[in-house]
């Protein structure tokens, strides 16, 4: 689990629980590539996207964790124990994404948009 610090944030995840994540620095991006990158072997599609989104999911919240609930623990779940492991993990890391895309900033409605001319 990562260290805790004060760019953290909660995700709640309906049926899971409330986590704390760190949030996404350029070296964790660079990280988690590489990272999906061995563990998959290199399987990205043709255009150079990530191909298994489990996959990416797990090292995702592996590298930006900082707790968990209780009862969960990322590094025993055991998928021919629970069925739906991959399932919940991947609701974990789109609860994550939903939240990380929160963080962006919102075009402001009163002059043109990006790319937009004024006339």
């Amino acid at each position: 689990m990562r260290t805790a610090s004060n760019n953290d944030f909660p995700v709640e995840v309906d049926g899971i629980g409330r986590f704390m994540f760190g949030r996404k620095a350029m070296r964790d991006i660079y990280a988690i590539r590489g990272e999906y990158a061995s563990t998959t072997g290199g399987n990205f599609t043709e255009d150079g996207a990530f191909a298994d989104i489990g996959a990416l999911a797990f090292i995702t919240i592996g590298r930006l964790m900082v707790s968990a609930p209780a009862g969960f623990d990322l590094a025993s779940i055991d998928p021919l124990v629970d069925d739906a492991a991959e399932e919940k993990i991947v609701k974990v890391f789109l609860a994550l994404r939903e939240k990380e895309t929160s963080f962006r900033p919102q075009p402001k409605g009163d002059g043109p948009g990006a790319g937009e001319a004024v006339s």
